[in-house]
């Protein structure tokens, strides 16, 4: 029993070292424990600040790398728009040298046209364009008067020298609102256009007798009368008669056609509508093969 009771005393001492032996392995396992926790919690906290520094490095990278490409587009801007400033300078100058250019030109277009004005009138073809100039206007004027008579004032006729020496002619005809209205030449009227001709045929005569100084006693007028009415044929009777019979007081007056003869070769009626615009009127009749004079209505053989 002795024996027995120091086994148990044994025991309870083994026993007793091993509970102190396990709780000491204990307390350090979960001293260990709690060690490898920090460590993990220092670990996932080093891990997570790594983590904050690459994508903060990523981050530096990016925006170096923006700030790089930045400048770059910052260059390319500056260089590019020294380039547009240099090509706007250009330009303004170029525009300036352009109307430069242009006043030159008009200049020597002013110039050329002055000198060729110049050359023209003070060359052959010049002065004899300046002579027909100035025989155009006045025929104008002249005929203008003969064709107030003619028209009672209802129709102008406008001569003007062209370049090439060509003459233009314009007619003007007064319209129900007396108003005168253009009207080519073309789509006057027969004794309009009658009127015209006759206008401009006494004017140039009484042109070439003013200027010529020539003196005739004679007209001849071979049918003037065609496509005239009434009112018309009358109006150049009128005329006619103060060629041969000039009146005293006279709005118009004919210095350079003045005659004591007036031959008309006229059909009939027409010459019997004219015999109110003359105190005499001598007559041509052929009758039966033959001709005969009548002075004043008496017949002559």
């Amino acid at each position: 029993s002795k024996q027995l009771a120091v086994e148990e005393a044994a025991m309870k001492d083994i026993e007793s070292k091993i509970n102190q032996t396990s709780e000491h392995w204990e307390a350090r396992i979960h001293n260990t424990k709690e060690e490898i926790q920090r460590t993990r919690d220092l670990q996932s906290e080093l891990t997570s600040q790594l983590a904050m520094l690459v994508k903060k490095s990523e981050l530096v990278a990016q925006r170096d790398g923006t700030m790089s490409a930045f400048m770059m587009e910052k260059m390319t801007f500056d260089h590019e728009n020294e380039v547009y400033e240099n090509l706007v300078t250009e330009k303004s100058s170029a525009i300036d040298l352009l109307e430069r250019l242009e006043v030159q030109k008009e200049e020597e277009e002013r110039r050329r046209c002055l000198l060729s004005d110049v050359a023209e009138r003070c060359g052959q073809r010049g002065v004899q364009a300046f002579v027909l100039q100035n025989v155009v206007h006045t025929l104008q004027q002249v005929a203008q008067v003969y064709l107030d008579e003619l028209s009672d004032g209802g129709q102008i006729l406008e001569l003007f020298l062209e370049s090439g020496e060509k003459i233009i002619r314009n007619a003007f005809v007064r319209g129900p609102d007396g108003e005168f209205k253009q009207r080519p030449l073309s789509t006057l009227s027969g004794g309009q256009w009658r009127r015209c001709s006759i206008a401009l045929s006494f004017a140039f005569s009484e042109l070439l007798a003013k200027r010529g100084r020539l003196r005739s006693s004679l007209l001849v007028l071979d049918e003037p009368l065609t496509h005239l009415d009434r009112s018309g044929r009358g109006k150049f009777g009128e005329v006619v008669k103060k060629m041969v019979h000039p009146p005293l007081q006279s709005e118009y007056a004919f210095h350079g056609l003045r005659v004591s003869t007036v031959v008309l070769i006229l059909q009939d009626l027409a010459a019997e509508e004219l015999e109110e615009a003359f105190d005499r009127m001598d007559t041509v009749v052929r009758e039966d093969g033959g001709s005969y004079v009548k002075l004043d209505g008496a017949k002559q053989l």
